[in-house]
């Protein structure tokens, strides 16, 4: 795993909302890198966009399709509540904050392991209001 912070970010200026980053850690070995025969990678940053800290979680595991391919019976009638909470936590925090954050969710090629890219967008202003 390889975690990076913009050297720009002034780290104790900035709070990041909990439970944001860690359910999409979590998916990226779950079901991108535990299937995958050889050793996977596993890329968090944070760097900076202007007015937005950027928050990235890659890996180069088996992507999204591969994944959903692979579910047993019991793994699809199994109803995760993960990605519904965060998007609820991140409904919440707009309602709060009045500052939208922004989630996109990308394969990042077509390959035997296309690997998947998370960007969570969060205002700065929303990251220092709440440090």
């Amino acid at each position: 795993m390889e975690f990076t912070v913009d050297p720009a970010i002034t780290p104790h200026l900035h709070r990041i909302p909990p439970m944001l980053v860690q359910p999409y850690i979590e998916n990226a070995i779950w079901h991108g890198l535990r299937y995958k025969q050889a050793p996977g990678q596993l890329w968090v940053s944070i760097t900076q966009e202007e007015a937005y800290l950027v928050l990235r979680v890659a890996d180069d595991g088996i992507g999204r399709q591969h994944s959903q391919q692979l579910k047993t019976a019991q793994q699809k009638s199994h109803r995760s509540l993960g990605m519904q909470n965060t998007h609820e936590r991140i409904t919440l925090l707009h309602r709060i904050y009045g500052q939208p954050i922004t989630l996109q969710v990308s394969d990042l090629s077509a390959g035997e392991y296309p690997g998947t890219e998370v960007l969570i967008r969060i205002p700065k202003a929303l990251t220092e209001e709440m440090s």
